[in-house]
């Protein structure tokens, strides 16, 4: 068996010095339970914006989980096993829109400095199978088309083979 060449890949974690600007994206498997985990990583505190995928939050939890310097946004579906929130450095102008997805949890957050970054946060269960999650992407794609960003980027835990011929042509369709 021939071993994996990571070194051209990027780290959890990457942060570009010359830009002093970092995200970092992460399936936590509950927020509440894993909430103090979280703040004691230097890793997740260092990071000007922090996606979290399959959060399973309720309403009412979200005051218990604020972090000093940061805004969060949620967006939660029905159901335990689901949802994604984002924390943003609280010195960053940006704005945060509703992106409609089918069974999907999703954020779309537009962070206003030079470079412009659009980051779209989501989460597919995997109970949807992958012709309805192509479908969905689609459509999500051509919803975000219209916003202005120097970069887009798209983070979240899709449960899917994004090397998939389909997945790939669609993608560059939308470059």
């Amino acid at each position: 068996m021939t071993p994996w060449d990571l070194s051209p890949s990027n780290p959890l974690l990457y942060i570009d010095t010359s830009m002093n600007f970092s995200i970092i994206d992460h399936n936590v498997h509950s927020l509440p339970a894993h909430f103090k985990d979280m703040v004691c990583n230097k890793e997740f505190m260092v990071a000007d914006i922090i996606c979290l995928s399959e959060t399973w939050l309720t309403s009412q939890e979200h005051h218990d989980l604020d972090i000093s310097g940061y805004n969060m946004h949620s967006s939660v579906l029905q159901g335990r096993v689901n949802g994604v929130a984002v924390y943003v450095k609280q010195k960053y102008l940006y704005s945060v829109h509703s992106i409609t997805a089918a069974n999907c949890s999703s954020l779309l957050i537009v962070i206003n400095i030079r470079p412009s970054f659009l980051i779209l946060l989501l989460y597919r269960p995997p109970a949807i199978t992958s012709t309805e999650f192509s479908d969905i992407l689609c459509t999500i794609l051509q919803k975000i088309q219209h916003f202005a960003a120097d970069y887009k980027i798209i983070l979240g835990d899709l449960n899917h083979n994004h090397a998939t011929k389909s997945t790939i042509s669609q993608l560059q369709t939308y470059q």
